[in-house]
C-alpha cells in the first residue's frame, strides 16, 4: 500500500514539495528560527536564533562542537555531504547559527540530530516562539513522515522557487524570493 502525504492550501490546492518541506520543518522543530530553500544549489539553510547574553564570545566554540558532532554522524552513517557549512552571525541584539546542507544527502535524522544538538549545547539559550503549542506525539510522527516524504520529492524534482520561511505571530509564513 502506498500512502501519499501532502499539505494543502486552504482552497484545496496541494503545496509543492519545497514549500511543504519548509512549513513542516518549522512546525515540527520550533527551535528552527528560519529555513530557506535555494533551488540553484539545492540547499536548505537553517537559522537558529540565540540569546546574546548567554553566548557572547562563545559562538566559535558552539559552532565547532556542532560541526564536530555532525561530522562524526556523517562518518558513522557513511554520508558524504555535497554542501555542509555552519557559521555564526553576530548582529546588534541577536546571535544566530546558520547551517547550510544540500538536500541530496540530507535526511530527517540529521535535521532532528542538528536540532537536538543545538538544544543541548545551547541549554535554554535558543529563541523558541512561545505561542506555538507543542505537538503531540502523533502530530510529530505525521510531520516527520511529511518531512521525509518531501525531502525525497525535493531530491528528485526540479523546483525553481527560491523560498524563505519563518514564524510570525504563531503562523508559518513562506515567501517566494
Amino acid at each position: 500500500m502506498v500512502t501519499r502525504l501532502a499539505l494543502r492550501y486552504k482552497k484545496g490546492h496541494e503545496v509543492n514539495a519545497s514549500t511543504g518541506l519548509l512549513i513542516s520543518v518549522l512546525l515540527r522543530f520550533p527551535e528552527v528560527g528560519t529555513v530557506n530553500f535555494d533551488p540553484t544549489s539545492k540547499t536548505l539553510r537553517f537559522s537558529f536564533l540565540l540569546h546574546p547574553e548567554r553566548f557572547h564570545g562563545k559562538m566559535r566554540e558552539l559552532t565547532k562542537r556542532i560541526t564536530s558532532a555532525l561530522d562524526l554522524y556523517h562518518a558513522f552513517d557513511g554520508i558524504e555531504p555535497i554542501i555542509f557549512t555552519i557559521h555564526s552571525r553576530n548582529e546588534e541584539k541577536l546571535l544566530s547559527i546558520e547551517v547550510v546542507r544540500d538536500v541530496v544527502t540530507l535526511g530527517l535524522v540529521e535535521i532532528g540530530l542538528l536540532v537536538d544538538l543545538l538544544r543541548q549545547q545551547a541549554s535554554g539559550g535558543l529563541w523558541v516562539e512561545e505561542e506555538q503549542a507543542p505537538l503531540q506525539d502523533d502530530e510529530k510522527e505525521w510531520q516527520e513522515e511529511l518531512i521525509a516524504n518531501m525531502l525525497d520529492n525535493l531530491k528528485r524534482d526540479n523546483q525553481v522557487q527560491k523560498l524563505f520561511a519563518f514564524r510570525e505571530e504563531g503562523r508559518v509564513v513562506v515567501y517566494n524570493q
